[in-house]
């Protein structure tokens, strides 16, 4: 039998002490069996739920009495059952003192108390409980207790695994984000959804000052310009301790100095937790998010906000890795169009060079080099003398271009010595370039060019080098003009003063300056100078 003892008003069921008690009968222990089973099952649900199922099960097992599950919150007892019961007015008059002992407790006028856990029990209506009953409820809160213990870590793990998939995913969405901006949006939002925070924001270092970067949920533009040094509001005082900290009441923190109370105020901040982003050693940023509502942090967000600052810190990087990368390709790309566009250059310029000598050399003149520079430059072009009177134009209607008279005026833009610089000026709609053409430091004529755009580079090359070939042209006809005065002076030195075989020799010379002596002539002499006069004279006579 068990022995009942009475303690005040208590009257406590203890627990068998020989092995001759009776045991439970077999229809007994198979309701025994099926409520620890469904206990069991329910272990792997919600923590509500089990306590449900567990309740239900109590009352079974005291043959249809009501039971409920009550838990000690401070120094008293409340209900932990959804259902409705005329109990849950009675769990706040159970006392204090009473033993959380495996031992049934019947509380008169209340019912019986079956301890299951230090702050959990059953409450039961029936006032009796019997010796073989008092064994099965003493079994099924050994069971009720395992299956809290297997419930909270069901729980535990359940959630761990829930936050590894949110931290996956939340990892996934932030990574994925290319641009620094991007990124910076990115964190802000998903730390602000997991951590259920009003707004999220985060800090950049620039010296050894933070600056705002990204925030979100904020309801004034102060928040977004914020600025803050190091041990100022929560922020600053994470940078100054490069650790996480949290405050439960902002305003009333001893912990923060005042800088930033008003903000708070404006913002109806009530709480908020910040961490660190380390990268190197160091500390770049922060990390912060805020409540207005009066629920504090966590510790469990504290270690939340801290794994998203690891992740954060990967993602700037990730980011600004990128953007050094972009900014490297953009560059070298731009390099690459600028080879190209030089090549491009050098090739056409190598090709109006070939030209322009070729031209040369077949003894094209000047005429050559304005229709070759025409072409390569797409434009009107004219070779000018120093007088600005055409010499050549192409195409050839171009001699009596009204434009033409401009170049004289545009001339005048170019000082003196500016030789190797090309001029240009608007006519109407197109755009007039002008270039001296240089021989022995001085300017012998011009190159002229009307385009219908802007002067290109190719267009500027094709001027210049027009300039040089038309001056090589000019030296090359000085030149040939001053072999062809002197061999004449020569000649004629030779037909006056040398011997009958040299005179001959001489005549027979002029051929090749196609100068035709044959018939009579007469020659004279005067102080300084020679020459010869035809007239009628003696035939086949010299003197």
């Amino acid at each position: 039998m068990h022995k009942a003892k009475r303690s005040g008003h208590l009257v406590v069921i203890s627990q068998p002490t020989t092995a001759g008690e009776p045991a439970p009968a077999v229809e007994s222990i198979g309701v025994l069996g099926e409520a620890l089973g469904a206990m069991a099952g329910a272990a792997l649900g919600p923590e509500q739920g089990l306590k449900e199922v567990a309740a239900e099960r109590f009352a079974a097992v005291l043959g249809g009495h009501d039971a409920i599950v009550i838990e000690r919150s401070g120094t008293g007892w409340h209900c932990a059952s959804t259902r409705v019961s005329r109990l849950g007015d009675r769990a706040a008059e159970i006392p204090a003192t009473i033993p959380m002992s495996r031992d049934i407790v019947v509380l008169p006028g209340i019912g019986a108390f079956i301890s299951v856990k230090p702050d959990v029990g059953v409450l039961t209506d029936r006032q009796v409980i019997e010796a073989d009953r008092a064994v099965m409820l003493r079994s099924l809160a050994i069971g009720f207790d395992l299956a809290l213990t297997a419930a909270t870590q069901y729980r535990v793990t359940f959630d761990a695994i829930n936050e590894i998939g949110s931290l996956q995913q939340i990892a996934k969405r932030i990574l994925s984000a290319a641009e620094l901006d991007e990124v910076m949006f990115s964190i802000t939002r998903e730390a602000t959804r997991l951590l259920a925070a009003d707004i999220g924001g985060v800090f950049l270092r620039d010296g050894d000052d933070l600056v705002m970067r990204s925030c979100v949920g904020n309801d004034t533009l102060d928040i977004d310009r914020l600025r803050m040094k190091r041990g100022q509001g929560l922020a600053g005082r994470v940078l100054d301790t490069a650790r996480p900290w949290k405050v439960d009441d902002y305003l009333a923190s001893e912990e923060l100095n005042r800088d930033f109370f008003w903000l708070a105020r404006d913002e109806h901040i009530r709480c908020a937790v910040g961490a660190p982003l380390h990268a190197r050693g160091e500390v770049i940023g922060v990390l912060e998010v805020w409540r207005r509502r009066n629920v504090p942090f966590t510790d469990q967000d504290v270690q939340r906000l801290a794994a998203l600052a690891n992740l954060t810190t990967i993602a700037i990087q990730n980011a600004r890795l990128y953007e050094s990368q972009k900014a490297a390709m953009r560059q070298l790309t731009q390099i690459n169009e600028n080879l190209c566009r030089q090549h491009e250059f050098v090739q056409l310029s190598a090709r109006l060079q070939d030209d322009l000598i070729g031209a040369l050399l077949e003894g094209g003149g000047v005429a050559a080099i304005a229709r070759i520079v025409a072409r390569h430059a797409a434009a009107e072009v004219a070779i000018l003398g120093a007088d600005f009177g055409v010499m050549a134009a192409y195409p050839t209607c171009v001699a009596g271009a009204a434009w033409l008279v401009r170049v004289e005026t545009a001339s005048q833009q170019l000082p003196g010595h500016a030789n190797s610089t090309t001029a240009t000026a608007r006519w109407q709609d197109a755009w007039l370039s002008l270039r001296p053409i240089v021989a022995g430091g001085d300017r012998i004529g011009w190159v002229c060019a009307l385009s219908p755009t802007a002067p290109g580079d190719i267009q500027e090359a094709a001027i210049r080098q027009a300039a040089v070939a038309s001056a090589l042209y000019c030296l090359e006809q000085r030149s040939a003009s001053q072999a062809r005065a002197s061999a004449l002076g020569a000649l004629m030195w030779d037909l006056l003063e040398g011997t009958p075989p040299i005179r001959q020799s001489a005549l027979d010379r002029l051929t090749d300056f196609h100068i035709d002596l044959q018939g009579p002539t007469e020659s004279s002499t005067a102080p300084s100078t020679g020459w010869l006069k035809p007239r009628e004279a003696k035939a086949g006579t010299w003197t």
